[in-house]
C-alpha cells in the first residue's frame, strides 16, 4: 500500500484550485503523465476507460485515495523498470520454469517468445530482439535451444 503522504502529495499536485476537491480527468491526465505506458494490461486499461467516462465527476482525497487503490490493484504503475536493473534469480527460475514448457530443460525459440511476453508483462522488457541476440550469443552448439 502507498503511504498516505504520497497520495496526499499526489492529490496535492492536482489539486490546482487548492480546494480539497479534484476532477476525475485530471488524475487521469496526472496518471498518464506519470506513465505514458498504458498498453500495461486490459484491466487497468478498461478501468482508465471507466473513469474517463466519469471526468467531469470531483473526487475529494478519500474518494482519491480509493481510486489509486483500484488502479494499483489492477496493475497500474508510475514506476518504469530503469535500463540496466537486474531481475531476481528466484523470477528468472520462475520464467524459465513457465516457459521450459517441454521440461527439456531447454528453450527453445518458440520458448523464448513466451518468455519475452512474461518478462514485457512483468517488467517492461519490450525488447525482444535483444533477447534473441543473448540467447543465439548463449546458444555455443548453434542447435537453437
Amino acid at each position: 500500500m502507498e503511504p498516505l503522504s504520497e497520495y496526499q502529495d499526489m492529490f496535492d499536485q492536482i489539486d490546482k484550485e487548492e480546494d480539497g476537491m479534484i476532477y476525475i480527468k485530471d488524475v487521469l491526465f496526472y496518471l498518464k503523465a506519470l506513465s505514458n505506458d498504458l498498453d500495461q494490461n486490459k484491466e487497468v486499461n478498461d478501468l482508465f476507460t471507466d473513469y474517463e467516462e466519469k471526468g467531469e465527476k470531483v473526487v475529494d482525497l478519500k474518494g482519491f485515495e480509493e481510486m489509486m487503490k483500484n488502479i494499483k490493484s489492477a496493475g497500474w504503475s508510475k514506476f518504469r523498470q530503469e535500463k540496466g536493473t537486474n531481475i531476481s534469480d528466484v523470477d528468472i527460475r520462475a520464467a524459465f520454469k513457465l516457459v521450459d514448457v517441454d521440461k527439456s530443460g531447454e528453450i527453445s525459440k518458440i520458448e523464448l517468445k513466451m518468455a519475452c511476453k512474461y518478462l514485457g508483462k512483468r517488467y517492461g522488457v519490450h525488447d525482444v530482439g535483444a533477447w534473441m541476440d543473448l540467447m543465439q550469443a548463449a546458444d555455443s552448439d548453434k542447435n537453437g535451444r
